[in-house]
């Protein structure tokens, strides 16, 4: 059986501004009744919130999402070194440094996923093309894909529309954020 779900990530985000980032964010959603508060606070991360009866309204196909609230699945919130991606794409996607150069995710010496996840700081991966070095979180990838220290994963979800996605890039602005849909 598959699950749908739908990853907003800060790409920007360092590990010490994440967990500050990621309450501004629940207490934004918690307010709209996208989430509601769990039954209990267990310290550290991941954190789940159960969906609240507006989370369907924030879906691009407002009228399949009926009287959906969602409250089965909710919202997983992470803070730490993540990859999120997209289990459904085939194969690995491609790596796109800042100046546009596209190279295989995983190959040979280039493996920005290892990369990110042995470094303590910024990770920086060096392009294969141009030869230079660029922190991993300003890569992009193609088909979804992201590297965050923030991220919020909606679980069993109609397709979430751009709405939402802005909306928590208004709150987590300046940073640079994802969205990433899928399916496990």
């Amino acid at each position: 059986m598959s699950r749908d779900h739908f990853n907003i990530v800060d790409c920007d985000a360092t590990l010490d501004e994440a967990p500050e980032l990621a309450e501004t964010v629940i207490a934004w959603m918690i307010s709209e009744a996208i989430v509601v508060a769990p039954d209990s606070d267990i310290p550290g991360w991941p954190k789940h919130y159960p969906g609240g009866p507006r989370l369907g309204e924030w879906a691009v196909a407002r009228e399949s999402a009926g009287d959906v609230t969602l409250q089965a699945e909710g919202v997983d919130v992470e803070v730490g070194r993540q990859v999120f991606f997209n289990m459904s794409a085939d194969g690995w996607p491609d790596a796109i440094c800042p100046k546009g150069h596209r190279q295989p995710l995983l190959k040979g010496d280039f493996d920005i996923v290892s990369e990110w996840y042995a470094a303590s700081g910024p990770a920086r991966v060096r392009c294969l093309t141009c030869e230079s070095a660029y922190p991993a979180t300003e890569w992009s990838f193609e088909p979804d894909f992201a590297l965050g220290n923030l991220g919020f994963t909606f679980w069993g979800v109609p397709p979430l529309g751009p709405g939402l996605v802005e909306r928590i890039a208004e709150l987590l602005a300046p940073h640079r954020v994802v969205a990433v849909a899928g399916t496990l």
